[in-house]
């Protein structure tokens, strides 16, 4: 990282079982869905797009359609969360050195 090593530097997750929801997910919240290894509001079906605008969540957040490699899924997300450019999942990688983060690459 930077030019640098991080010894036994492991990456953390939320959630282990993408595409789940609730305890599925292994830690989500009955109303979140496990997507790239983080919980998020799920806001389809009958949660609609005011399941995004409660407080909880940051200003420009809406609801959008983030596909994985188990399926298309409605949730809360914002203009810099939660992209499709990328998944290693679905065999989609980032050129460049870029890494994958939440389907983008950065």
């Amino acid at each position: 990282m930077n030019g640098g090593c991080i010894p036994d530097q492991k990456a953390t997750f939320a959630c282990a079982n993408d595409g789940q929801q609730g305890s599925l997910a292994t830690n989500c919240a009955s109303d979140s869905i496990c997507i790239h290894h983080d919980c998020y509001t799920s806001c389809g079906g009958d949660g609609g797009a005011s399941a995004c605008a409660l407080s909880s969540h940051p200003t420009g957040t809406v609801c959008k359609n983030v596909t994985i490699e188990t399926g298309t899924y409605a949730v809360c997300g914002s203009t810099t969360t939660l992209g499709s450019a990328c998944d290693p999942s679905q065999g989609t990688y980032c050129s460049g050195g870029k890494v994958c983060v939440d389907g983008y690459c950065l």
